[in-house]
């Protein structure tokens, strides 16, 4: 089905196979489920989602520019490597994930440009995404988790609590700094830096 945008605050938003024109924003509270066959033409926003027991998920899905998951207390899903039921997205612009109070999981989906894990204070995992500039993982009060990523930029992890970084592939640069525990091993990079030299 073809839809021109979408807004939704409140209720629950289920895309499947679904072509969106415009933008996709969703806030408050409901629930949604983005899913295989999805394009949304402009930019996803999903922001402000109450805390709750539901794991959202946006998977196999296409997003032409941006998508930020931000200021929420729900779990949320972006791309999957297993179940085969949700599989990574496509996204043609940045995947910006901050200030969650809630476990988020970015895995195995292709972004064009930048990805961002900051400010959260839940568990955050970048795991087995292609990302075509930098990867940043910052500012995170929680466990991250950093590996299997394939950086074509920078992979730059600081001032997160705890930290792993393993099995990254990084184009240039790999640096860890002011992060308060961090474990690593397996990346290969143009150079490593900080508390990254030896991984």
């Amino acid at each position: 089905s073809d839809v021109c945008s979408s807004d939704l605050n409140g209720g629950n938003l289920v895309l499947t196979q679904t072509n969106v024109g415009g933008n996709v924003q969703i806030g408050g509270g409901g629930g949604f489920n983005i899913s295989s066959g999805t394009t949304i033409g402009g930019n996803l926003q999903i922001q402000n989602l109450p805390a709750g027991p539901a794991q959202h998920q946006v998977c196999g899905s296409t997003v032409n520019n941006n998508v930020s998951f931000q200021n929420s207390g729900a779990a949320v899903l972006i791309g999957w490597a297993a179940p085969a039921s949700c599989a990574g997205n496509y996204i043609g612009g940045n995947l910006t994930i901050q200030n969650n109070s809630a476990a988020v999981s970015a895995v195995g989906n292709t972004v064009g440009n930048n990805l961002t894990v900051q400010n959260n204070t839940a568990a955050a995992s970048a795991v087995g995404n292609t990302v075509g500039n930098n990867l940043t993982v910052q500012n995170n009060t929680a466990a991250t988790i950093v590996d299997g990523n394939t950086v074509t930029g920078n992979l730059q992890d600081q001032n997160n609590t705890a930290t792993r970084v393993f099995t990254n592939i990084v184009g240039e640069n790999l640096q860890c700094q002011q992060n308060s525990s961090i474990t690593g091993g397996g990346n290969t990079a143009k150079s490593k830096q900080g508390q990254c030299a030896a991984f």
